[in-house]
């Protein structure tokens, strides 16, 4: 199975391309400063740069500490940072409820129908 995160076939300088480009989604100049941010040995780096490889870990990492676009890390291809959703922009699913008189409504299906009408009123 292939690996997604290295490739046989891209050549030694896609390798590096790679990796300056996880050096410059941490914000790090050097290898010291790319394990202390990944919070890992200097050794690991050196590994992973020697492979040609970005460890998941990593770019799991980037997503989260730095909103980096994992597809851009690994090809330089696209936007280097997650686009935000616009929720507003999503379509809310209809939800299709029973109304039922207080008293025979259970505290979940009491707060299920309040928070159903207040998503209508926005």
């Amino acid at each position: 199975m292939p690996n997604i995160f290295s490739s046989s076939k891209t050549p030694h300088d896609d390798a590096e391309l790679r990796f300056s480009r996880v050096l410059e989604a941490a914000g790090c100049q050097t290898q010291t400063e790319l394990a202390a941010f990944f919070d890992i040995r200097q050794s690991s780096v050196a590994d992973a740069k020697k492979r040609g490889s970005v460890p998941p870990d990593w770019l799991v990492k980037l997503v989260l500490y730095k909103l980096i676009h994992p597809h851009w890390v690994l090809t330089g291809e696209g936007p280097r940072m997650l686009q935000p959703v616009d929720a507003m922009a999503m379509p809310l699913p209809k939800l299709v409820y029973r109304v039922k008189p207080p008293e025979d409504c259970t505290v979940e299906e009491l707060v299920t129908e309040v928070i159903r009408r207040s998503l209508e009123n926005l």
